[in-house]
């Protein structure tokens, strides 16, 4: 993670890249979220 960080630092703003870290982090959660919806599918 630290190199993406310093690669989009230096590649982007520091607005940019915070913006990049926001969408980041709720893609995690999204997948989290999918996780969690596949465990009740998986109940077949």
């Amino acid at each position: 993670r630290s190199a993406v960080g310093e690669y989009s630092l230096g590649d982007l703003s520091p607005g940019e890249y915070r913006v990049m870290d926001t969408t980041r982090v709720e893609s995690a959660h999204a997948k989290q979220r999918h996780s969690s919806h596949r465990r009740h599918v998986r109940r077949r």
